[in-house]
C-alpha cells in the first residue's frame, strides 16, 4: 500500500507537461553547456545556506536555483526549452540582500535546491512518507511554481539528463529533528483549532508523543518493519521522523549510484568556526566542486553569508532516548548513509 501511495504521488508531479530529455543544456556563457547540480538536503539542514554561499563565491554567474518556487518569489526557468523548471531565484528573494552586479550569466552548474519526496510534517501518515528509488527519484525532479500572470500553483517534472552533480547536506539528526519541529511550531503558532506545543524540551517531548500515537496503528498494520526494528523504534521519540532522516539520506545516495551522479558530501556544521572546524576549508572545497574556485583559490570568510551556529538540541533527549535513536539508525541506514552520520554519534551539544 505504500508503494502504491508514492507511485500516486509522482504521477501527480508528472500529469504537468515534462520537458524533453535533451543532453544539452543552454550556454552558460564560456561555450559550455549549463548543467544542474542538485542540492539534496533534508529540510531544516541548511540548505538556504550552502545556496547563498554558492552565490557569493562567484557574484558575477547565477547559480542559485530551485524545484520548488515560494509564492511571491520572482524566478526565470533555468533552461529555455524546460519552462516548468528548474528556476533560478534572487539572492534577494532568500536574505533580503540584493545580489551583487544583478548578473544574468549563468554559471558551469545551476545548484538546484531539492529535498526530493519523504519530508513531511506531521500529520503525516505512513503511506505518505514511506519511499522507494522511483519515487525519490520523481520528487527530486518534480516541480512547483505560481504562474505570475493568473497566479495559479502549477506542477511539473523536468528530465535527469542534465543532472550530472549532487551536494549532499547533512546535519546531525538529533539537532536535525528538532529543527523540524521548530519550523512546525512556527507554522502552526498562530493556526487557530490546533494543538500547540511550547517551543521548548517539553513542547518537543509532547509533539513527539502525539506524533508517535497518531501513526502506531497503522504502523503496525503496515508490517513494514522486521520485528528486531519495530522493538528498536518503541524507546524512540518522534520516531516517525528518524525513520524520515535516515530515510531519505539512505535514497539521497542511492539515487546519486542510480543516475550516476558525482556526489560531494557537506556537513551543515562544517561551516561553523566555533565548533572548532575550518569553515574556508568547507567552502573552498564546494567552490571547487560547483566550478565556482580553482583549486589552490582561498576563501575570505569577511565577504562571505553570515553563518549563525549550528544549533545542537542534544539536550532535548534523555540518555535512554539517545542511545535508542543511535541503535536504530546504525540498523535502518545503509553502510554509505552510516558512514556519513556516525561522527555524530557521540557529539555532544546543548541548546544554542
Amino acid at each position: 500500500a505504500a508503494a502504491t501511495t508514492g507511485k500516486t504521488k509522482a504521477a501527480t508531479a508528472a500529469a504537468a507537461t515534462t520537458t524533453s530529455d535533451a543532453a544539452k543544456g543552454d550556454d552558460d556563457g564560456s561555450g559550455g553547456a549549463t548543467e544542474i547540480a542538485w542540492l539534496m538536503a533534508f529540510p531544516m539542514s541548511g540548505a538556504t545556506f550552502v545556496l547563498s554561499l554558492a552565490s557569493a563565491l562567484s557574484p558575477t554567474q547565477r547559480t542559485m536555483a530551485v524545484n520548488r518556487v515560494p509564492f511571491g518569489m520572482s524566478h526565470d526557468p533555468v533552461f529555455e526549452d524546460s519552462p516548468q523548471g528548474p528556476f533560478y531565484i534572487n539572492l534577494e528573494d532568500i536574505n533580503g540582500e540584493r545580489e551583487k552586479g544583478g548578473t544574468t550569466e549563468k554559471g558551469r552548474y545551476a545548484l538546484t535546491q531539492t529535498s526530493c519526496a519523504g519530508v513531511c510534517l506531521p500529520p503525516c501518515p505512513p503511506g505518505a512518507f514511506i519511499e522507494t528509488l522511483l519515487t525519490f527519484d520523481a520528487g527530486c525532479r518534480s516541480t512547483a511554481w505560481f504562474d505570475e500572470t493568473d497566479g495559479v500553483l502549477k506542477y511539473g517534472m523536468y528530465g535527469a539528463s542534465r543532472v550530472s552533480k549532487a551536494v549532499h547536506v547533512v546535519r546531525d539528526p538529533l539537532s536535525n529533528v528538532v529543527s523540524r519541529f521548530r519550523a512546525h511550531w512556527r507554522y502552526h503558532v498562530d493556526r487557530p483549532n490546533e494543538t500547540k506545543y511550547t517551543n521548548d524540551k517539553a513542547g518537543f517531548a509532547q509533539f513527539c508523543k502525539d506524533s508517535d500515537a497518531l501513526n502506531e496503528a497503522e504502523e503496525r498494520d503496515l508490517k513494514f518493519f522486521p520485528p528486531d526494528v519495530e522493538a528498536l523504534m518503541e524507546k524512540v521519540p518522534c520516531r516517525d521522523e528518524f525513520f524520515k532522516y535516515v530515510q531519505w539520506h539512505n535514497l539521497a545516495f542511492e539515487e546519486g549510484d542510480y543516475r550516476d551522479l558525482s556526489h560531494n558530501v557537506v556537513y551543515y556544521e562544517d561551516f561553523d568556526g566555533e565548533s572548532g572546524k575550518d569553515p574556508g576549508q568547507a567552502m573552498q572545497k564546494l567552490g571547487v566542486f560547483l566550478n565556482l574556485l580553482e583549486e589552490g583559490d582561498t576563501v575570505e570568510i569577511k565577504g562571505m553569508p553570515e553563518f549563525r551556529g549550528a544549533s545542537m538540541y542534544h539536550s532535548y533527549y534523555t540518555e535512554e532516548q539517545t542511545a535508542a535513536i543511535w541503535a536504530f539508525l546504525e540498523a535502518v541506514a545503509l553502510p554509505s548513509t552510516w558512514k556519513t552520520i556516525a561522527r555524530y554519534q557521540n557529539l555532544g551539544g546543548n541548546v544554542a
